[in-house]
């Protein structure tokens, strides 16, 4: 149900990188030498040492009835699937809870509408990185990373209207 809003906020990123030559970002709620951590704060956030205690604390807002969803906006190759997979597996342990893993942008017209339409039952991880080797699109003034990077904060901006509790790393 909430597809056109995401395609819609996805495109006011791109709008605005043609007008500026650069995607607006949050600024980090928490960051050290390799992550950046955006989003609301939460419950119970504090000063944390590293990006696992970062974790723990928001994993610490599930309750029961609800899933952990992880929206990956990263190259889908297998070294990324073992972290993911990893992290997965983690947080299943962790929390007892479901949880679901999506490779951005493809995952956004299927379970994206459960996650945006859906009941308020999910905890959002989004991961991003920084394109490390990246294509012009032709015809247009970006390149790929950059639409992929605008349609990331386009969901992570309609989650976060929706209510929803997400980080992005």
């Amino acid at each position: 149900p909430d597809v056109q809003f995401n395609k819609s906020l996805t495109q006011q990123m791109i709008t605005e990188y043609e007008n500026t030559q650069s995607l607006i970002e949050d600024a980090p709620i928490w960051n050290n030498d390799c992550f950046k951590i955006m989003g609301k704060k939460w419950s119970g956030f504090g000063d944390y040492k590293n990006i696992n205690e970062v974790l723990v604390s928001f994993l610490s807002e599930v309750r029961k009835g609800d899933y952990v969803a992880i929206n990956a906006f990263i190259p889908r190759n297998s070294r990324n699937e073992n972290l993911v997979a990893k992290l997965r597996e983690k947080i299943i342990l962790k929390t007892k809870t479901p949880t679901t893993l999506g490779f951005g942008p493809r995952f956004l017209h299927s379970t994206g509408q459960l996650h945006k339409g859906g009941a308020n039952t999910g905890v959002f991880i989004e991961i991003t990185q920084d394109p490390q080797k990246d294509n012009n699109i032709p015809g247009e003034t970006m390149t790929f990373g950059i639409l992929e990077r605008a349609q990331a904060l386009g969901d992570f901006k309609a989650l976060q209207e929706r209510g929803r509790r997400i980080i992005r790393i």
